[in-house]
């Protein structure tokens, strides 16, 4: 999560012998539980949109807050 090299996650649909592009269904499933626990679900669309990915606390934060391993997969 915290690497460099992105290619056994994203951009390898045709490329990979094993789940191709992992990284977007778990973006997916993350944002998803974050959607599922809020209570304000037009604050929880903000925050999604609106997370500067490029600060990795910040996104640390988002997956801690977002109840993805409470619930695990839902």
């Amino acid at each position: 999560m915290y690497g460099e090299d992105f290619s056994n996650w994203l951009y390898n649909g045709t490329t990979t012998k094993t789940m191709g592009d992992l990284g977007y269904f778990m973006g997916y499933a993350i944002c998803q539980a974050c959607y599922h626990h809020a209570k304000d679900k037009q604050a929880a669309i903000n925050q999604i949109i609106r997370l500067n990915y490029a600060d990795s606390e910040a996104v640390k934060k988002f997956l801690e807050e977002s109840g993805y391993y409470k619930d695990g997969a839902l």
